[in-house]
């Protein structure tokens, strides 16, 4: 699998990060929801306007915008007014909550312009079903329940990553996992020589919250991959430990030229703050990108 064919790219050297192109929003419709592994949902939507999506990196994030019960989709364009350079969830929350969409943030995993189809995946933490008790947020909630038809605004963002820096550590979390595949396979198909370069640090609370495969198919092609397990609860001082004992051992992951990391906020804070007071890290090396915060929406 890889996350879009070529063409879909404005740039398949990334020499630079990508620059961020305007923003826009178009109405989607559910595909198909399966269950790829025991905790891991991928989404398939369609919309014509997905045609014309050209991605600015592998790790292209987007907004998913659930409508209220009752709310037509094609109501979001009245009130999705977003100025250049405004914040979009700031923008929301001046809609009337009867009428204010859910925002969620999530990778692009597969593009396919000509079918019209935009694939991504949610890590469902082992939620197969909500009911009364069930503690899930609107994006899970969305997820578990979401069927073929259901209708959902796009909001387009950009990619991050690029591949300037010869030596990488990726470090993630289960929800960042689909960004480091889509990474992968990005290298794979246009800069093959680069992945004996490149080293992923997972941190997951178990198997079943990865993409099947990722092992089998990747730990021969890249420099290094090591899949940590640890309670969410427990993640972030996990990948902090996981850092340290690579530099301890004089390990080539420890010694990058760039660093990206994406996962929830205070993992992302501790890898970043190791970068750079303990290893000398420019700052401008690496990029953090908090895909989630506990306890609250990501800005």
């Amino acid at each position: 699998m890889t996350s879009a064919i070529s063409s879909a790219f404005s740039d398949t050297a990334l020499l630079t990060e990508p620059a961020a192109p305007p923003h826009r929003w178009f109405p989607a419709e559910v595909l198909s929801n399966e269950l790829i592994a025991g905790n891991v949902r991928r989404i398939t939507l369609h919309a014509r306007d997905i045609a014309s999506w050209t991605m600015t990196g592998p790790d292209e994030f987007f907004g998913l915008l659930m409508p209220q019960s009752g709310v037509p989709i094609e109501d979001l364009s009245a009130l999705l007014h977003v100025p250049a350079g405004s914040n979009l969830r700031a923008v929301l929350n001046r809609v009337p909550q009867a009428q204010r969409p859910d925002l969620r943030w999530y990778t692009v995993r597969q593009l396919d312009r000509a079918s019209c189809r935009l694939s991504f995946d949610v890590v469902t933490h082992g939620v197969r079903s909500i009911g009364p008790g069930t503690t899930a947020g609107p994006g899970l909630t969305w997820a578990t329940c979401a069927t073929p038809g259901d209708k959902v605004g796009v909001w387009t963002v950009r990619g991050l990553w690029h591949r300037a820096h010869q030596r990488q550590l990726l470090v993630a979390d289960a929800a960042a996992m689909p960004s480091i595949r889509s990474i992968l396979e990005f290298q794979a198909t246009h800069n093959p020589t680069q992945l004996s370069r490149m080293h992923v640090v997972a941190i997951v609370e178990s198997d079943e919250d990865i993409e099947p495969g990722m092992t089998k198919e990747w730990v021969a092609r890249i420099g290094s991959l090591s899949i940590i397990r640890a309670p969410l609860s427990e993640q972030a001082d996990a990948a902090e430990t996981a850092m340290a004992t690579l530099r301890s051992a004089g390990h080539p992951a420890a010694h990058p030229e760039y660093v990206w990391v994406g996962g929830e906020g205070t993992m992302c804070k501790l890898v970043r703050a190791m970068a750079v007071r303990e290893w000398g890290l420019d700052r401008q090396r690496i990029l953090w990108c908090p895909y989630w915060l506990v306890g609250r929406p990501r800005p």
